[in-house]
């Protein structure tokens, strides 16, 4: 089979889920001011809500018993959140892409198909019960997608000013070992570095050390962290300075780690 083009298209979507969806699917939505792209609700097996973050939709939610086929695997302590998964759009049908993988030798296993959508989980690139999975939707996912955009322009990114997430950080116990795994799923994707990738619209994908295989943090490219920190500051919500940046508190967050990095610095959009 030959293959001249990429199986995934960009970073759809980043999956958190949590002890308690509903309070960061408000936080983020009516707190930041970013667009609801679908309204938080049961959607059969799972409670779900998900805004709208310019360049990938944030979806907050919690599954009610199983997860891709499978038992849920989170045992979430009360007021935890986890960035469980990424959902790539695939540039291909999930039933040709499947034919791609397997020739890459790129593990896959069970997903879900609805009217709506089909999922196809591709293995080994995280801990179990992270995932990350394709995400062919049956609907124009383009013209819904560009009226979420619109609407974030409109709303100027929110409280926050938020411009887009610049970098999404995947823990991996060894960059080495774990880069060549990755590279087979995303072949012919451009690269941003030895293992980093750009995944969509002005996003990178990077692999940074950690304790486990998981999705690690996110940066999200602000206009103006001067003034980003100043909304924090009056709204209540501590952020700890960095050297590049601030970073939410983890407690207002459910323990994820999220950081917040100046739109007017370089590296945002470059090609």
């Amino acid at each position: 089979m030959s293959q001249l083009y990429p199986v995934v298209r960009n970073l759809d979507h980043v999956m958190i889920e949590a002890e308690d969806p509903t309070a960061l699917y408000r936080l983020f939505s009516e707190g930041f001011g970013l667009p609801v792209a679908w309204e938080f609700g049961d959607y059969g097996g799972l409670w779900s809500g998900g805004v709208c973050a310019g360049n990938v939709n944030l979806e907050f939610c919690r599954f009610k018993e199983l997860r891709f086929g499978h038992r849920d695997g989170w045992d979430f302590e009360t007021g935890q959140a986890r960035l469980g998964g990424l959902a790539f759009e695939p540039t291909m049908p999930v039933s040709e892409a499947i034919g791609v993988l397997s020739e890459w030798g790129v593990p896959f296993g069970g997903g879900q198909a609805t009217e709506n959508w089909t999922d196809l989980e591709v293995k080994g690139l995280l801990d179990p019960p992270g995932v990350v999975f394709l995400a062919e939707y049956q609907f124009d996912h383009d013209a819904w997608q560009a009226g979420h955009l619109e609407a974030f322009r409109a709303a100027a990114g929110g409280a926050l000013g938020v411009e887009g997430i610049q970098e999404i950080h995947v823990g991996v116990r060894d960059v080495e070992e774990a880069a060549p795994a990755w590279s087979r799923f995303l072949r012919d994707v451009p690269a941003a570095d030895a293992a980093a990738w750009r995944v969509g619209d002005q996003l990178i994908l990077r692999l940074v050390p950690w304790g486990k295989d998981e999705v690690a943090s996110m940066v999200l490219r602000v206009r103006s962290l001067d003034q980003a920190t100043e909304f924090l500051s009056d709204a209540g919500m501590p952020a700890l300075e960095t050297l590049d940046g601030v970073t939410l508190d983890a407690a207002l967050l459910q323990n994820l780690h999220v950081q917040l990095v100046d739109g007017a610095a370089p590296g945002f959009g470059e090609p």
